[in-house]
């Protein structure tokens, strides 16, 4: 069950997850900005600003790591799938405390990426005061919207993932775990159905021969 960090209920709103408190920007939210904090388990991202907006937070080590393993698009494929407006919010220079052994371009070429295939904005902070005011400003932009209800969202953005994903499965030999891929690789449906049959091919386990088979059923 979640709590509240202030009560007045005419602030803007921000749901923070329960396991992101430890960056104790909720503190910062609540004490320096009037946000009506509320604490919840999130499906996905780290906060819910508003009616719309979900937030992903990367310090500097965790955005390092998530590009060093592959899974900083795994997760802003998510946070896109639950949230109308998905956002990337960094706290480091790109070059900045970048792990022993990757280029300095690793992770320019991984935030171009989130922000041109998977239409996830991505908003450059300088730590835990930036990230706040960002998010407290997000909320005063949102307060118009209406009431804020993560779970509603999520489940919207869930069932249009679904249904993203059975229009893939419905290609030549495309199963769940296929669609999955590509939608991972191209960002969305249309771009999956305008790849080339070499672009198709390069994505894991699709191949030359489903990609051949893809192509002649689409066009």
């Amino acid at each position: 069950m979640g709590h509240d960090l202030a009560t007045d209920s005419r602030a803007p709103v921000v749901y923070v997850d329960d396991r992101e408190r430890v960056a104790r920007i909720d503190a910062l939210l609540a004490g320096r900005w009037g946000v009506a904090v509320r604490i919840k388990r999130l499906a996905s991202g780290d906060y819910f600003v508003g009616a719309h907006v979900g937030v992903e937070r990367k310090s500097a080590a965790d955005l390092h790591r998530s590009v060093a393993e592959g899974r900083l698009f795994a997760q802003m494929r998510r946070l896109r799938a639950a949230y109308p407006v998905p956002i990337l919010l960094t706290q480091a220079r790109p070059a900045a405390s970048r792990l022993p052994g990757m280029h300095p371009n690793a992770v320019r070429g991984a935030l171009a990426s989130v922000a041109g295939r998977f239409g996830v904005a991505v908003l450059p902070g300088r730590g835990r005061c930036d990230a706040a005011r960002y998010l407290a400003l997000l909320a005063r932009q949102e307060a118009r919207a209406g009431p804020a209800n993560p779970s509603r969202a999520a489940a919207r953005r869930g069932a249009l993932e679904r249904r993203r994903l059975r229009v893939l499965e419905s290609l030549p030999d495309v199963g769940p775990v296929l669609a999955h891929r590509l939608l991972a690789r191209f960002g969305t449906v249309e771009a999956c159905l305008a790849a080339s049959e070499e672009s198709l091919a390069g994505v894991a386990g699709i191949g030359s021969r489903r990609a051949r088979r893809i192509r002649a059923v689409v066009g």
